[in-house]
């Protein structure tokens, strides 16, 4: 009988620690898969939302086949001048593949007060049915002109919608940029350093994490993630490699995971 009972008791006690190792994964997947995200948008508003001129054709033509398979929408504001507040949709119809490779439908709803490569110059950003392959994004942000080539992002409201499951995350990230090719913006590489609540309860720090457009995920920098009650999660995200691996620490144990 002592056998049964101490075989039950360990059978117990490890099935315990395991689902709590898989909850401790699975809080940082969801980090890095928000997060991810997001990264995704902001320098994509940016590009749109940089220069006068080029917003104008984009309105103007409703589309730019070189840059993405987006159309884009004027609704209101002065357009000869670009002067004041700028309404405009970026619209992703039932879904398209745009040149980063990346499936996107839905729409962006922008209202930008002046061209964001001058200094507090505001876009504020909403989500109307947006969508990143499977998940679907609600809330929005507001992007502020910091200095040259640096722009606050606060989130509002922001959560994305998978098949099982809500995240929400509320952000205060800094995107820094830190090299352009005029030829081909999938080049174009930021610096990210952010401080984030992971479903009202997970915070989140981040540094120097290094997103360049073309690829899907973060492919360098850190970010320490501090969950009540449990060991400080630390997770790697490499030395510049584009690919969809990242390193977490969880005390003296590291773990593989893959970012979606």
């Amino acid at each position: 009988m002592k056998y049964i009972f101490y075989t039950a008791l360990f059978i117990a006690l490890f099935s315990s620690c395991r689902n709590n190792e898989s909850r401790s994964i699975q809080t940082a997947k969801d980090y890095l898969h928000i997060s991810n995200h997001l990264s995704t948008v902001v320098p994509f508003v940016i590009k749109v939302s940089e220069d006068s001129t080029y917003l104008k054709q984009l309105l103007s033509n409703q589309s730019d086949t070189s840059f993405s398979c987006a159309s884009f929408n004027y609704i209101s504001g002065d357009t000869t001048s670009m002067e004041g507040p700028i309404e405009f949709e970026i619209d992703f119809y039932q879904g398209c593949v745009d040149n980063d490779g990346i499936a996107k439908a839905g729409l962006l709803y922008c209202i930008l007060q002046q061209p964001v490569s001058n200094i507090d110059a505001v876009c504020q950003v909403q989500f109307d049915g947006f969508k990143i392959s499977n998940d679907f994004f609600w809330g929005g942000f507001n992007l502020t002109t910091k200095d040259i080539n640096k722009w606050k992002v606060i989130t509002t409201d922001y959560s994305i919608q998978s098949v099982k499951k809500q995240t929400t995350l509320l952000d205060t990230l800094l995107f820094c940029k830190v090299s352009t090719n005029s030829f081909n913006s999938l080049d174009d590489q930021f610096i990210i350093s952010s401080k984030g609540l992971l479903n009202q309860s997970v915070e989140g720090y981040s540094t120097d994490l290094v997103k360049i457009v073309g690829c899907n995920w973060f492919s360098q920098g850190i970010i320490e993630l501090d969950i009540e009650d449990q060991t400080k999660q630390i997770i790697n995200l490499g030395a510049g490699d584009c690919d969809n691996e990242a390193l977490l620490e969880i005390g003296a144990y590291d773990f593989v995971v893959q970012m979606n």
